[in-house]
């Protein structure tokens, strides 16, 4: 059975590195698949598909090969403000993507307990907090910190959701909710500091 993928994630830009890292799988499994030496289960498809924003069938060398990629965020107000000129349209879908699948409740505790956790990451990245000391500003262009405020907002949102969804289920672990929550503190005080 021959894949798709290598040709998707070119067209994304992705190396399979990052097919592995959004897909949640290994490098090793992702060159097997792509080489013909490996016959994924239905979970790890999947989990390619949506890391790559297609739907399972797309992944496969019969399915239609010009037909787009089906839209992962439902309606104009969730794509809006999409993609920032600053931001990749990969790291965009990303995010539509775990708000739709928090809004239809189509999550396990540990995927959200996953979700949460990346959300937070990706805020660190957005808000740039990789040089203490320095500000926001010091590090974008001015008309850039707005917005870059205003998308943490929305993954704030979308972390307290998933760490809700984690939190009350008898899957979560004390220590890692914890932890969510103070990586939430940190971020609620730093986006202060950045937005007074």
């Amino acid at each position: 059975m021959r894949f798709r993928l290598k040709e998707l994630r070119e067209e994304r830009g992705w190396n399979q590195t990052a097919l592995a890292y959004h897909a949640g799988i290994s490098v090793s499994q992702i060159s097997l698949i792509e080489s013909g030496k490996r016959n994924p289960s239905v979970a790890t498809l999947k989990n390619i598909a949506e890391a790559l924003g297609v739907g399972v069938e797309d992944l496969f060398h019969d399915s239609p090969k010009g037909q787009a990629p089906r839209p992962l965020a439902e309606g104009p107000e969730q794509r809006r403000s999409y993609p920032y000129p600053w931001m990749c349209d990969t790291l965009a879908r990303t995010i539509d993507r775990w708000a739709v699948v928090l809004d239809a409740g189509r999550t396990d505790p540990p995927e959200s307990y996953i979700i949460a956790n990346a959300a937070l990451d990706v805020t660190r990245q957005v808000l740039r907090f990789d040089v203490p000391g320095e500000t926001l500003g010091d590090r974008v262009p001015a008309d850039e910190v707005a917005e870059r405020v205003a998308l943490a907002q929305r993954l704030w949102e979308l972390s307290e959701r998933a760490q809700r969804h984690y939190a009350d289920s008898e899957a979560a672990e004390p220590a890692e909710v914890h932890r969510i929550e103070d990586a939430r503190e940190m971020i609620r005080r730093r986006t202060q500091e950045i937005a007074s």
